[in-house]
């Protein structure tokens, strides 16, 4: 594991993720703690940690500080766990308006931007990638905190995979030192890196990369969630700024028609698969009967209620309408009989009859008619 001498960076102007990460694992033990050996650890221990602005004070399992007087505030950190909180703040936010609000050219506003952005995540070192416009395989990055983070030659080359994925997604992404995915590219280097595209319309125009130091022990779902959720908050505040230095274009309606019309062939298709998967299910029921009228009726209406909650209806096997399956009492029929209650141009009629539950096919709903009176 590098130091942070290795990297020359300050540890007063570095945020130490190390010390969040021991502070969420912490909340997650249970186990009894020894008593603290000598009061000039106590007091150590306890300096240190009010120095980390006094997280509700977790307490490390790996810490002899945690006597009778600490299990009331380990008890208290497990009830109420924490990320640190220079994660939550929001004064970074303000810092990168006010360059939002000046005039500056791309490249100065990605200047100042950066560090801020890498200051406040406590990463080791931070990139902005960018496409050249009408580039569809190269990037251009800019760098800040880079120049001790060295990859080696094969590491570069998976690296550059790895951005190209992140490049192809919608949401931010955390992937663990040394990580594989299946049919996926992994991170080759024994760093944590953190991926954040900054996405126009649709469109990803840029891409932050944050750099994180090792850990021994990986972080905990909630510090991973509290951190993708800050990195997305960082890629919105990127693309406001980056809007108008890109000269992005502004949404059109063809834009939108055309997202719209996926969609409403995407949920055609869903539609379509849900329907012959409820169609084949109901058929099971073919020939069913029983024991009574009231029976046969629950189960039409049982049946109808489904299908009405996914905008279906039966297909009438004598005329090929849309209907309602239900069961009405008929001639000598002591338990009644199944029947397709639908409209013709004519007026409302029942086709069917059979006392066993019928073969369904299922079609879409139909418009709503106006009231027709009854065919005789």
């Amino acid at each position: 594991m590098w130091s942070i001498k290795n990297f020359g960076i300050s540890i007063e102007n570095t945020f130490d993720i190390r010390f969040v990460l021991k502070e969420l694992s912490s909340m997650a033990s249970t186990r009894p703690q020894k008593e603290s050996t000598t009061k000039e650890s106590h007091e150590r221990d306890s300096a240190v940690v009010a120095s980390r602005s006094r997280v509700a004070q977790p307490i490390s399992p790996d810490s002899d500080d945690c006597g009778e007087e600490g299990s009331t505030e380990a008890e208290e950190v497990k009830a109420k766990p924490q990320v640190s909180p220079r994660l939550q703040a929001t004064g970074w936010l303000k810092k990168i308006e006010k360059v939002m609000a000046s005039d500056i050219t791309l490249q100065p506003f990605l200047e100042q931007v950066l560090p801020i952005v890498v200051t406040h995540f406590g990463a080791l070192g931070g990139l902005v990638w960018l496409r050249p416009h009408g580039g569809h395989g190269s990037w251009f990055a800019l760098r800040h905190q880079m120049e001790p983070i060295t990859f080696g030659p094969a590491e570069t080359r998976k690296h550059e995979r790895l951005v190209q994925f992140a490049w192809q997604q919608r949401n931010p992404l955390l992937v663990a030192p040394k990580a594989k995915a299946n049919g996926q590219p992994g991170n080759p280097v024994n760093y944590s890196l953190a991926f954040a595209p900054v996405v126009h319309w649709g469109e990803t125009v840029a891409l932050l990369e944050l750099v994180f130091r090792a850990e021994a022990a990986p972080p905990t779902a909630l510090f991973q969630r509290v951190l993708l959720q800050t990195l997305q908050v960082a890629a919105e505040h990127l693309h406001h700024g980056l809007r108008a230095r890109l000269n992005l274009p502004a949404a059109t309606i063809a834009q939108a028609t055309m997202a719209v019309d996926q969609l409403k062939e995407e949920i055609r298709t869903y539609e379509e698969s849900l329907r012959r998967s409820m169609e084949a299910r109901l058929r099971q029921f073919h020939g069913w009967a029983f024991g009574s009228l009231a029976e046969n009726q629950a189960f039409a209406k049982m049946v109808h209620e489904l299908l009405d909650q996914h905008g279906l209806r039966v297909r009438c096997p004598e005329c090929g309408n849309a209907a309602i399956l239900r069961c009405i009492k008929a001639g000598n029929s002591r338990h009644g009989v199944f029947v397709f209650d639908h409209y013709l141009p004519t007026g409302r009629t029942f086709h069917g009859g059979p006392t066993t539950v019928p073969a369904l096919t299922l079609l879409p709903k139909p418009q709503r008619r106006v009231n027709l009176p009854e065919q005789p």
